[in-house]
C-alpha cells in the first residue's frame, strides 16, 4: 500500500431518481449497502478514505467503518462544492497526502485492479482518468430531433476514480470560479492539467436507477436431495417442525430431509459443493445438531457472495408421515429460517405409489430447487 494516498468517496447525492425515500448509496446489494461495498474496494489500497456526505445525512451514522475511514458531513450543493470541501479537509487534516483518488459512492463494481492501476499511473502523471469506448452511435439532438451524427471514435465515457497529484488538483480547484463542472477532471483540465487516460471497465457503472442493479445481477439455480431411513421412534423433523410419526430417522444430526435438501440446493446455486463439505457426519460437533443451523450457515455463505433467494420449491417423498395438516407451519418456519416471506416457499408432498424403499415405508426423502439472484453477477468460487 502506498504511504501517501487518500481516497475521497463522494456520497452527498439524494438519488431521487432511484428511490425518493432512501438515498441510493444506502440501498442494499445483498447483505451490505452500495456505499459499504464501494468503501471496501478501497480499504486495502489507500491510507485514508474520506466519505463526504451532506450535513443533514441521517443514515451514515448507523454504519461502523474501519479506523481508516473518515466520515465528513461537509457535502455541498454541487459535485464541485463537495470535492472542493473534501480536498480542503485533506489539506488541513492529512497534510502528508500526495495522491488522491476521487470516486463516486454509487460505483460499487469498481475493481481493485483499476484502483491499483490508477495509483501506479500517478507515479508518472499528474492526473489519471479511466475511460471506456462508446458502443452505440452518437447523435447530436436539438428540440427532439436528430441534427447530426458525431464520430464516436473521438469520444470516451469517463469513469471514476479520477486520480490526481494532490497539490495539482487542490490548486486547480482554488483557481476555478466556474462551479458547474460535472467531474473533477473537468476542473483539472480547465486549469491546464494534463490527464492520462487508462482503460476503464464496462462493469464499473454508476448506479442511478434500479435498472442498473438488474444489469449486474445473474440468476442461478441449485438442486438438492436428501434421504434418511426410518428407525424406532415417534416423530421426525421436517422443515424444523417435529411431525408425529410411528418412526424416527437414522441420522447424525436431527435428520431433517427438507432442510438438508435445501442446504444442498443453496450450496449448489453458489457452486460450493454439498452439505457434507461443511458439516461432515464424521464430526462430533454436528451430532444431533438442529438442521436450521446448517441452513443459516449456507445462507450466510450465499449472502457473502451477493446472493438473495428468489424462491424455494420443496418436495417431500414418503408414504408417511402425511404433511397436509402441518404444511403451512413447515412453510412458515422455513421462511423464517431463511429470512424471506412465506410466499417464496412452496412445499409439496407425494408418494411413490407403494414402490421402492419409500413405498415400503423404510424411509423418507426430499428434493429442493432454489433460485438465487446474485446481485453482483455470477459468483466467483
Amino acid at each position: 500500500m502506498p504511504a501517501n494516498t487518500c481516497a475521497i468517496i463522494v456520497a452527498g447525492g439524494k438519488g431521487i431518481r432511484f428511490d425518493p425515500s432512501l438515498p441510493k448509496q444506502y440501498y442494499k446489494l445483498g447483505v451490505s449497502s452500495i456505499i459499504e461495498q464501494t468503501i471496501n474496494k478501497f480499504a486495502k489500497l489507500v491510507n485514508r478514505i474520506i466519505v463526504i456526505v451532506s450535513p443533514d445525512d441521517k443514515y451514515i451514522d448507523k454504519y461502523e467503518f474501519l479506523p481508516s475511514v473518515i466520515v465528513a458531513k461537509i457535502g455541498g450543493q454541487t459535485r464541485f462544492d463537495s470535492s472542493k470541501n473534501a480536498l480542503k479537509f485533506i489539506r488541513e487534516n492529512l497534510p502528508w497526502c500526495e495522491k488522491v483518488l476521487i470516486h463516486d459512492a454509487c460505483r460499487p463494481y469498481v475493481s481493485e485492479d483499476l484502483i491499483r492501476n490508477s495509483i501506479h499511473t500517478l507515479d508518472n502523471h499528474e492526473g489519471v482518468l479511466p475511460v471506456v469506448d462508446l458502443i452505440d452511435s452518437l447523435k447530436q439532438v436539438q428540440e427532439g430531433f436528430v441534427q447530426s451524427n458525431l464520430n464516436r471514435e473521438e469520444f470516451k465515457l469517463a469513469q471514476t476514480p479520477q486520480s490526481f497529484i494532490f497539490s495539482k488538483i487542490w490548486s486547480a480547484y482554488n483557481k476555478t470560479q466556474y462551479s458547474d463542472f460535472t467531474d473533477d477532471v473537468g476542473v483539472f483540465a480547465s486549469q491546464g492539467g494534463k490527464i492520462k487516460i487508462i482503460p476503464g471497465e464496462k462493469t464499473n457503472i454508476k448506479i442511478t436507477s434500479k435498472d442498473d442493479i438488474k444489469i449486474m445481477s445473474e440468476m442461478r439455480v441449485g438442486f438438492g436431495i436428501d434421504v434418511h431411513s426410518f428407525e424406532e421412534g415417534n416423530g421426525i423433523m421436517l422443515g424444523g417442525i417435529m411431525v408425529p410419526c410411528q418412526y424416527g430417522v437414522k441420522a447424525h444430526s436431527d435428520g431433517d430431509v427438507l432442510l438438508h435438501s435445501l442446504c444442498d440446493a443453496i450450496l449448489g446455486a453458489c457452486g460450493l459443493g454439498d452439505i457434507g463439505v461443511f458439516f461432515p457426519p464424521t464430526e462430533p460437533e454436528w451430532k444431533d445438531m438442529a438442521s436450521k443451523v446448517f441452513v443459516k450457515e449456507c445462507i450466510n455463505k450465499m449472502q457473502e457472495m451477493g446472493g438473495q433467494i428468489v424462491n424455494i420449491d420443496l418436495t417431500l417423498m414418503a408414504e408417511i408421515p402425511k404433511i397436509k395438516d402441518v404444511r403451512d407451519d413447515i412453510v412458515a418456519n422455513i421462511a423464517e429460517i431463511c429470512g424471506i416471506s412465506k410466499e417464496k416457499v412452496n412445499l409439496k408432498g407425494t408418494t411413490t405409489e407403494k414402490l421402492g424403499f419409500l413405498g415400503r415405508e423404510e424411509g423418507v426423502a426430499a428434493n429442493c430447487v432454489v433460485m438465487v439472484n446474485f446481485i453482483n453477477g455470477a459468483p466467483i468460487v
